[in-house]
C-alpha cells in the first residue's frame, strides 16, 4: 500500500508539471482584464487542484481594479496593495503558506504543508496583483515545499498576461475619455448608446436626455 501511495503522488507531480506548461497559451488567449483574471484564476485552480481562489489586480498607485474570487466561502484579500494585513505576503518575494480558513487568510506559515499558498505576481518588480489558492484535492491534498517552487513559476506567467491587459485597459480609457477632465468623450457616448439601442427588447424604445449650461461657452473658452 505504501508503495502504491508513492506511486500515486509520483504521477500526480508528473501531470501537474505537464499541466503548468500549458499554463502560459491559456493566459495569453486574451488582453481583455476581466477576462484574463477570469480564465488565469480558473487555469491556477486546475493547475494546482484547488476548490477555492482569489486574483486581484492592482493599479499603479495599489487600488484595487480587479478582485476576483473562486469557491466558497469567499477568500477575503487585502482592500489593496498597501494592506498592513497582507504586507508579509505582498512584500514577500516568494510564494508562502496560508491558511485559508473561513474564508479569511488568518496565518500565514513558512513550513508545510498547508491549506493554502498565496503568491504575489511582479512585473519589473512591482506588484501588480495577488493570486492564492486554497483546499486542495487529489491524492496529495496539502500544499508542500514543491508547491511553493510551483507557484512562482504561473505567477511569472501571469504577470506579463496581466501587464498586456492593463495598457491595454489603459489605452482603451484614454481613447474613451477627455485628457483634461477624464469624463467620457463623444467616442464613448457613441458605444454608450449603441450598447443600449443592441440591448433593447422588442417594443422597447430609449432616449437620450441633454442638458444645456447657458453661457458654459464662456469658462469652456477660457478654462478648458
Amino acid at each position: 500500500w505504501f508503495v502504491l501511495l508513492l506511486h500515486c503522488r509520483l504521477d500526480q507531480r508528473h501531470r501537474d508539471l505537464e499541466a503548468l506548461h500549458g499554463f502560459t497559451a491559456v493566459v495569453a488567449q486574451s488582453i481583455d482584464l476581466a477576462d484574463v483574471a477570469r480564465t488565469s484564476l480558473d487555469e491556477a485552480l486546475r493547475l494546482f487542484r484547488g476548490t477555492r481562489g482569489l486574483l486581484q489586480v492592482y493599479d499603479e498607485v495599489g487600488g484595487l481594479v480587479i478582485d476576483h474570487a473562486v469557491g466558497m466561502p469567499r477568500i477575503v484579500g487585502p482592500t489593496g496593495r498597501p494592506d498592513q494585513r497582507w504586507s508579509h505576503v505582498i512584500e514577500g518575494d516568494q510564494a508562502m503558506f496560508v491558511d485559508a480558513g473561513r474564508g479569511v487568510v488568518v496565518a500565514s506559515r513558512n513550513v508545510g504543508p498547508s491549506t493554502g499558498v498565496a503568491v504575489p505576481v511582479r512585473d519589473r518588480g512591482e506588484v501588480i496583483g495577488l493570486l492564492v489558492i486554497a483546499d486542495r484535492t487529489g491524492v496529495v491534498e496539502a500544499f508542500g515545499g514543491d508547491d511553493l517552487a510551483r507557484a512562482t513559476t504561473p505567477a511569472d506567467q501571469l504577470a506579463v498576461g496581466l501587464r498586456n491587459a492593463l495598457l491595454h485597459a489603459g489605452m482603451e480609457r484614454a481613447a474613451m475619455s477627455d485628457p483634461l477632465t477624464g469624463d467620457l468623450n463623444r467616442t464613448a457616448f457613441d458605444r454608450a448608446v449603441a450598447d443600449e439601442i443592441r440591448h433593447l427588447h422588442p417594443g422597447q424604445v430609449g432616449a437620450v436626455l441633454m442638458l444645456a449650461l447657458d453661457r458654459f461657452k464662456d469658462i469652456n473658452d477660457t478654462l478648458g
